[in-house]
Protein backbone atom coordinates (compact mmCIF):
# COMPACT_ATOMS: atom_id res chain seq x y z
CA UNK A 1 0.00 0.00 0.00
CA UNK A 2 1.27 3.47 -0.83
CA UNK A 3 1.80 6.03 1.92
CA UNK A 4 -0.04 8.72 -0.03
CA UNK A 5 -3.24 6.72 0.48
CA UNK A 6 -2.98 7.26 4.23
CA UNK A 7 -3.19 11.03 3.80
CA UNK A 8 -6.49 12.90 3.64
CA UNK A 9 -7.69 13.75 0.14
CA UNK A 10 -6.89 17.45 0.40
CA UNK A 11 -3.20 16.68 1.20
CA UNK A 12 -2.73 14.10 -1.56
CA UNK A 13 -2.71 16.77 -4.26
CA UNK A 14 0.06 18.84 -2.68
CA UNK A 15 3.36 18.27 -4.49
CA UNK A 16 5.52 18.33 -1.35
CA UNK A 17 3.44 15.62 0.35
CA UNK A 18 3.58 13.45 -2.79
CA UNK A 19 7.36 13.78 -2.89
CA UNK A 20 7.74 13.09 0.84
CA UNK A 21 5.60 9.94 0.67
CA UNK A 22 7.38 8.71 -2.48
CA UNK A 23 10.75 9.18 -0.79
CA UNK A 24 9.62 7.50 2.41
CA UNK A 25 8.18 4.55 0.48
CA UNK A 26 11.66 3.70 -0.78
CA UNK A 27 12.96 3.53 2.80
CA UNK A 28 9.96 1.54 3.99
CA UNK A 29 10.25 -0.96 1.12
CA UNK A 30 13.97 -1.38 1.87
CA UNK A 31 13.11 -1.97 5.52
CA UNK A 32 10.42 -4.53 4.59
CA UNK A 33 12.91 -6.38 2.39
CA UNK A 34 15.48 -6.46 5.18
CA UNK A 35 12.89 -7.76 7.65
CA UNK A 36 11.94 -10.51 5.18
CA UNK A 37 15.61 -11.44 4.77
CA UNK A 38 16.03 -11.73 8.54
CA UNK A 39 12.92 -13.91 8.76
CA UNK A 40 14.30 -16.16 6.00
CA UNK A 41 17.65 -16.49 7.78
CA UNK A 42 15.98 -17.56 11.03
CA UNK A 43 14.35 -20.61 9.46
CA UNK A 44 16.93 -23.23 8.50
CA UNK A 45 14.91 -24.51 5.54
CA UNK A 46 14.96 -21.06 3.90
CA UNK A 47 18.29 -19.72 5.17
CA UNK A 48 21.00 -18.72 2.74
CA UNK A 49 24.68 -19.42 3.29
CA UNK A 50 24.86 -16.45 5.67
CA UNK A 51 22.17 -17.88 7.96
CA UNK A 52 23.62 -21.38 7.75
CA UNK A 53 27.07 -20.06 8.69
CA UNK A 54 25.56 -18.35 11.74
CA UNK A 55 23.83 -21.54 12.88
CA UNK A 56 26.98 -23.61 12.24
CA UNK A 57 28.93 -21.19 14.41
CA UNK A 58 26.30 -21.35 17.18
CA UNK A 59 26.19 -25.16 17.21
CA UNK A 60 29.94 -25.51 16.54
CA UNK A 61 29.40 -27.58 13.40
CA UNK A 62 32.32 -27.82 10.98
CA UNK A 63 31.28 -26.95 7.43
CA UNK A 64 33.00 -29.50 5.19
CA UNK A 65 30.76 -29.11 2.13
CA UNK A 66 29.28 -26.40 -0.05
CA UNK A 67 26.04 -28.32 -0.55
CA UNK A 68 23.32 -26.27 1.13
CA UNK A 69 21.00 -29.30 1.50
CA UNK A 70 23.62 -31.26 3.45
CA UNK A 71 24.39 -28.27 5.65
CA UNK A 72 20.68 -27.83 6.40
CA UNK A 73 20.37 -31.53 7.20
CA UNK A 74 23.28 -31.35 9.68
CA UNK A 75 21.75 -28.33 11.38
CA UNK A 76 18.27 -29.84 11.55
CA UNK A 77 19.76 -33.02 12.98
CA UNK A 78 21.58 -31.04 15.64
CA UNK A 79 18.49 -29.01 16.55
CA UNK A 80 16.20 -32.04 16.60
CA UNK A 81 18.63 -33.96 18.80
CA UNK A 82 16.71 -34.26 22.02
CA UNK A 83 16.25 -36.97 24.59
CA UNK A 84 14.19 -38.96 25.51
CA UNK A 85 13.94 -40.70 22.20
CA UNK A 86 10.85 -42.62 21.20
CA UNK A 87 9.18 -43.96 18.09
CA UNK A 88 7.37 -40.65 17.63
CA UNK A 89 10.63 -38.76 18.08
CA UNK A 90 12.31 -40.89 15.41
CA UNK A 91 9.43 -40.46 12.96
CA UNK A 92 9.41 -36.70 13.57
CA UNK A 93 13.18 -36.54 13.04
CA UNK A 94 12.95 -38.50 9.78
CA UNK A 95 9.98 -36.43 8.57
CA UNK A 96 11.85 -33.21 9.33
CA UNK A 97 15.14 -34.19 7.74
CA UNK A 98 14.01 -36.38 4.83
CA UNK A 99 10.35 -35.53 4.34
CA UNK A 100 7.34 -37.82 4.58
CA UNK A 101 7.33 -40.68 2.10
CA UNK A 102 11.08 -40.52 1.47
CA UNK A 103 11.92 -43.33 3.86
CA UNK A 104 10.67 -46.69 5.14
CA UNK A 105 11.12 -47.40 8.85
CA UNK A 106 11.25 -50.97 10.19
CA UNK A 107 11.79 -51.56 13.91
CA UNK A 108 12.34 -55.06 15.30
CA UNK A 109 12.09 -54.77 19.08
CA UNK A 110 13.04 -58.43 19.68
CA UNK A 111 16.31 -58.07 17.77
CA UNK A 112 16.96 -54.51 18.96
CA UNK A 113 17.30 -53.30 15.40
CA UNK A 114 16.17 -50.30 13.42
CA UNK A 115 16.22 -50.43 9.65
CA UNK A 116 15.67 -47.23 7.72
CA UNK A 117 15.41 -47.30 3.97
CA UNK A 118 16.04 -43.88 2.51
CA UNK A 119 15.02 -42.75 -0.98
CA UNK A 120 17.96 -42.83 -3.37
CA UNK A 121 17.64 -39.07 -3.92
CA UNK A 122 18.96 -38.61 -0.37
CA UNK A 123 22.09 -40.74 -0.80
CA UNK A 124 24.36 -37.93 0.41
CA UNK A 125 22.29 -37.52 3.54
CA UNK A 126 22.05 -41.25 4.36
CA UNK A 127 25.57 -41.52 5.77
CA UNK A 128 25.12 -38.36 7.84
CA UNK A 129 21.80 -39.73 9.12
CA UNK A 130 23.44 -43.02 10.08
CA UNK A 131 26.22 -41.25 12.02
CA UNK A 132 23.74 -38.88 13.65
CA UNK A 133 21.40 -41.67 14.77
CA UNK A 134 24.37 -43.64 16.10
CA UNK A 135 25.12 -40.71 18.42
CA UNK A 136 21.51 -40.21 19.49
CA UNK A 137 20.14 -43.73 19.93
CA UNK A 138 21.25 -46.24 22.56
CA UNK A 139 24.43 -48.20 21.85
CA UNK A 140 22.67 -51.59 22.09
CA UNK A 141 20.52 -50.88 19.01
CA UNK A 142 21.55 -52.13 15.59
CA UNK A 143 21.02 -49.32 13.11
CA UNK A 144 20.97 -50.09 9.40
CA UNK A 145 20.44 -47.34 6.85
CA UNK A 146 19.80 -48.48 3.26
CA UNK A 147 18.93 -46.68 0.06
CA UNK A 148 16.01 -47.56 -2.18
CA UNK A 149 15.08 -46.37 -5.62
CA UNK A 150 11.66 -46.48 -7.23
CA UNK A 151 11.24 -46.74 -10.98
CA UNK A 152 8.11 -46.28 -13.04
CA UNK A 153 7.92 -50.02 -13.71
CA UNK A 154 6.48 -50.59 -10.19
CA UNK A 155 9.77 -52.14 -9.09
CA UNK A 156 11.85 -50.86 -6.18
CA UNK A 157 15.55 -51.48 -5.81
CA UNK A 158 17.54 -51.11 -2.63
CA UNK A 159 21.19 -50.28 -2.39
CA UNK A 160 23.01 -50.40 0.92
CA UNK A 161 25.70 -47.91 1.84
CA UNK A 162 25.89 -48.90 5.49
CA UNK A 163 29.44 -49.30 6.73
CA UNK A 164 29.31 -51.78 9.59
CA UNK A 165 28.42 -55.31 10.52
CA UNK A 166 25.38 -55.71 8.29
CA UNK A 167 24.89 -55.49 4.54
CA UNK A 168 21.35 -55.82 3.15
CA UNK A 169 20.19 -55.78 -0.43
CA UNK A 170 16.50 -56.17 -0.95
CA UNK A 171 14.15 -56.08 -3.91
CA UNK A 172 10.67 -54.79 -3.23
CA UNK A 173 7.97 -55.79 -5.71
Amino acid sequence: MKLIEYLPDFLRNIKEFREITNTEEISINTLKNEINKVLQEIVINTASTYGLERYEKIFQIKNDTNDVAQRRFKLLSKINNRVPYSYNWLVEKLDTTLGKGNYILNIDCNKYSIKIEVAYLFQDVAEILNKDLREQLPANLIIVVNLFMTENMNTNYAISIHTGDFFNIRQVV
